[in-house]
C-alpha cells in the first residue's frame, strides 16, 4: 500500500481513471487501483443500496493521505503536468417532476392521520444529459471545486471509466475507531435568510430533529455508554442544519456491517418510528430509482471506519446525470415549503460542481 502525501503523476492519472476519495476533518484520502483479491489491498470502500441489506465492498491497492494544502499542491501539479485545459461540463437539465413529490407528500400525510408514523422523508429527482461523456480532466477540475467547499463538509466520490459519483455531505452515519463510536442527528433545514436563533427555536424543526435523536439513542443504548451533546445550528454555504453529535463507548466489539444494519436508515433519511410502515415507504415515488442516495458510503480499514450518509451528491452514468434530494415531512409540514427546500438542496449540489 502506498500511504503517503506525495503521488506521482502516473498514479494520479490512474486515480482519475478508477478511484475514490474522502475528505474528513480537512484531511484527504485518495484511493486507486482496485484489486480483486482483498488480501492484496488494505483499504476498502463500503456501501449499500438504500432499500437493500446487501453491503458491497471494493478494495484498493494504493492510498494517499494528504492535508488540504498538500492536496491543493497535488491538483495544481496535475493540471500543469497533464496540460488539463478547463473543459466546461455542459448538462441539459430536465424539469423536476413536482407531481411525484406531491404524491409522496400526500401519502405521508395520510400515514400521519392514520397514526402509522410521525415522520417521513420523501425524495425528488432532477435528471440531466451530459453533452459529452465525463473526461478525466473534468474530474480533476471537479476535485478543484470540491476542495473549495467548507472543511466541515465531508467531500467524497468514487468512479470507474464509465460511471461514478461525487458529493459533499454534512452527515455521517458513524465513525468508528476501536470501541469509540461517533454519530450525529442531522435534521431540520433552513435557508440562509432565516436567523440561526430563530431556526434553533422553531417548533416544527426541533420536533423533526428530536425524532432523529430519540431514534439513534434508542438504537445505541444497548451497545454501550451514550453521550448526547447539545443541539446546535451548523452553517453551510447554501443551507443551515440542526445537528446533535452523539458519542458511544461500545461495550463489546461490533462489525461495521452490524452497525450499518442497526443504524441505517435513521429518521433523518427514512421514517419515524421504525416500524412495518417502511414496506409502504418503499413504494413511494422514485424509491426504486434512488440506488444508494441517502445510504451509507465510506471507507474502512482493520481498525477504522467512516460511513457517510450519501446525500448532496450527483451521479453520472455514460452521459446521464442524476441529483436526488429529500426533506423531512411531519404532520405540520406545508407542501410548498418542503418542495422549496428540495429545490434549494438540488441547487446547492449544482452550485458546487457546475456553476461559476
Amino acid at each position: 500500500m502506498k500511504r503517503q502525501s506525495s503521488i506521482e503523476i502516473k498514479r494520479f492519472t490512474n486515480f482519475l481513471k478508477q478511484g475514490a476519495f474522502v475528505r474528513r476533518h480537512g484531511k484527504w484520502t485518495l484511493l486507486s487501483e482496485p484489486v480483486l483479491d482483498a488480501d492484496t489491498g488494505t483499504i476498502t470502500t463500503i456501501r449499500t443500496d438504500y432499500l437493500s441489506s446487501q453491503i458491497l465492498r471494493k478494495t484498493y491497492k494504493n492510498q494517499w493521505d494528504m492535508s488540504q494544502d498538500e492536496f491543493k499542491h497535488t491538483l495544481d501539479h496535475a493540471v500543469q503536468e497533464t496540460y488539463a485545459h478547463r473543459e466546461k461540463i455542459i448538462i441539459n437539465w430536465h424539469n423536476i417532476d413536482k407531481a411525484l413529490f406531491s404524491r409522496s407528500f400526500e401519502l405521508a400525510q395520510d400515514a400521519f392521520k392514520a397514526g402509522e408514523v410521525k415522520k417521513v422523508v420523501p425524495i425528488a429527482l432532477q435528471e440531466g444529459t451530459l453533452q459529452a461523456a465525463l473526461s478525466d480532466y473534468q474530474k480533476l477540475h471537479l476535485l478543484e471545486r470540491l476542495m473549495k467547499t467548507p472543511e466541515h463538509l465531508y467531500a467524497y466520490g468514487e468512479w470507474t471509466q464509465n460511471e461514478g459519483f461525487m458529493g459533499a455531505t454534512p452527515e455521517i452515519l458513524f465513525e468508528k475507531n476501536g470501541n469509540e463510536l461517533k454519530t450525529m442527528a442531522l435534521a431540520g433545514t433552513s435557508g440562509k435568510d432565516v436567523n440561526p436563533t430563530q431556526f434553533l427555536n422553531d417548533p416544527k424543526e426541533r420536533k423533526e430533529h428530536q425524532f432523529v435523536i430519540d431514534d439513534i439513542v434508542h438504537v445505541l443504548k444497548p451497545l454501550g455508554s451514550v453521550h448526547t451533546e447539545e443541539t446546535r445550528v451548523v452553517e453551510f454555504p447554501a443551507l443551515n442544519h440542526l445537528q446533535t453529535n452523539i458519542r458511544v463507548k461500545l461495550s463489546k466489539p461490533l462489525s461495521n456491517d452490524d452497525l450499518i444494519q442497526k443504524l441505517h436508515p435513521t429518521p433523518a433519511l427514512g421514517i419515524y418510528p421504525r416500524n412495518a410502515y417502511f414496506e409502504k415507504f418503499r413504494q413511494y415515488p422514485l424509491q426504486s430509482e434512488r440506488d444508494f442516495f441517502g445510504a451509507p458510503w465510506g471507507i474502512e480499514t482493520k481498525d477504522f471506519a467512516l460511513l457517510l450518509v450519501a446525500i448532496r451528491k450527483w451521479d453520472w452514468n455514460d452521459q446521464k446525470v442524476k441529483v436526488f434530494a429529500g426533506c423531512g415531512v411531519v404532520q405540520e409540514s406545508v407542501l410548498e415549503k418542503e418542495f422549496a427546500e428540495i429545490l434549494k438542496k438540488i441547487d446547492s449540489v449544482k452550485k458546487i460542481f457546475f456553476q461559476d
